[in-house]
């Protein structure tokens, strides 16, 4: 499968390709507890767009992943 995400295309590369749908994660930065880093929901929601978008493109979409936006505190 070639690569969505947009953090990981050259320039040729994105100009080349036809996206119908941009996916832009978002994320807060938010102390939980003692036991989790404050990056935790960021990270969780990187990881779950990138399968998403994985997905939807074996399937036939055109998505590109945007960076995610981490949410200051």
């Amino acid at each position: 499968m070639s690569e969505f995400r947009l953090e990981h295309l050259k320039r040729p590369e994105m100009l080349a390709r036809e996206f119908e749908v941009a996916l832009l994660p978002i994320g807060s930065t938010e102390p939980h507890a003692q036991h989790l880093v404050y990056g935790t929901d960021t990270f969780q929601v990187r990881v779950f767009a990138e399968q998403l978008v994985q997905k939807a493109n074996a399937r036939g979409a055109k998505c590109l992943l945007l960076p995610t936006l981490p949410i200051s505190c």
